[in-house]
């Protein structure tokens, strides 16, 4: 009897000694789970608050680059118009100083001994309305010559203060995109966790392939095309959501990217939710569109010859998306196709 209550007591000192060691070790992995899930709750938050800051810089961003693309297609086109009043000018100029030179060297005198030797009344009236008309071209020759000059003048005083407003612009987007890079490269490990998305509208996916369909006609007469960035993973393939008429391809901001294959840009400028866009039209028929890039990125221009593997831009963050990426599509015959059967 006294064994079996020595036994019981030992048994019930057991039980309270090894209790305690078991609520003790448990409330220990809940602590440690709820701090892990506090610290994850923390990033996302952290997360989407530096989403938030780096949307809202970019909406800043985006106007400065249409206006910054806007100003260099008005100073192209007042280049163009000065270059053609110039020639115009030269032109009159020239037929101006010959006119001036033969009436020095006939004098007033040459005209009126033309009337004079006119042998009838008719004859006279006849060489009248020669002079007539000969004094009307050199009037109208005269103000053709001043207004060209006062065209070339003018769009020379326009000239300059575009270039003013430009540099004014530019030096607006940089101190922007400059805020935007300090944001991005103080919040990299952050960012890290960012997968891209896309928000594309659908407005802007039927504008773009509009435009693709205008530069893709020509028949496609073969060949690969390279890899067209330096970065290899793909985080949205070909038709992965509805509307997604390319590859994405995803890689650290400042990452270069490339021509595909050798052509002619026919595009280069802002385009919307595709941020910065550049599309190549290729002497095989086929056309390749290149997006997010920020302006400040941008290699080329509209009209400029590019060889296979120049660097045209890098891989940016602009436009309606989530995490730096480049939106890669393949056009051909006016379609966009799959771009990975057609690279090398």
């Amino acid at each position: 009897m006294k064994k079996t209550w020595i036994m019981m007591v030992i048994a019930a000192l057991l039980i309270i000694t090894i209790n305690p060691v078991g609520v003790q070790a448990e409330g220990k992995e809940e602590k440690e789970l709820k701090e892990i899930q506090g610290n994850q709750k923390k990033t996302k938050e952290k997360l989407d608050e530096l989403v938030k800051q780096i949307e809202d810089i970019k909406k800043k961003l985006a106007p400065l680059e249409e206006q910054v693309y806007e100003t260099e297609q008005k100073l192209k086109e007042t280049e163009e118009k000065r270059e053609k009043a110039a020639k115009e000018a030269e032109y009159y100029d020239t037929i101006f100083k010959n006119r001036l030179r033969a009436i020095y060297q006939n004098g007033e005198m040459g005209y009126m001994e033309s009337l004079f030797r006119a042998k009838s009344f008719s004859e006279f009236l006849a060489r009248f309305e020669s002079i007539r008309i000969i004094a009307k071209n050199d009037r109208a020759a005269l103000d053709r010559y001043l207004k060209t000059k006062e065209t070339y003048e003018k769009e020379t005083k326009k000239l300059k203060k575009l270039k003013e407003q430009l540099e004014e612009q530019k030096e607006k987007e940089k101190k922007v995109y400059d805020e935007l890079m300090a944001e991005m490269k103080k919040n990299q490990a952050l960012l890290a966790n960012l997968e891209h998305e896309e928000k594309l509208k659908k407005e802007e996916i039927r504008k773009k392939n509009e435009m693709m369909s205008r530069h893709s006609g020509a028949p496609y007469t073969g060949g690969k095309l390279a890899w067209p960035t330096a970065a290899r993973r793909i985080s949205c393939g070909f038709g992965c959501y509805p509307g997604h008429t390319g590859i994405d391809i995803s890689g650290p901001i400042g990452t270069p990217v490339y021509a595909a294959e050798s052509g002619t840009v026919v595009e280069s400028r802002p385009g919307g939710g595709y941020g910065w866009m550049i599309v190549i039209k290729h002497d095989n028929g086929l056309a390749t569109l290149y997006a997010h890039s920020w302006g400040y990125q941008v290699l080329v221009k509209k009209g400029q010859r590019v060889s296979r593997g120049q660097q045209i831009t890098s891989i940016g963050n602009n436009g309606r998306s989530t995490g730096p990426h480049l939106h890669f599509e393949v056009h051909r015959g006016g379609q966009a196709v799959n771009p990975l059967p057609y690279i090398q």
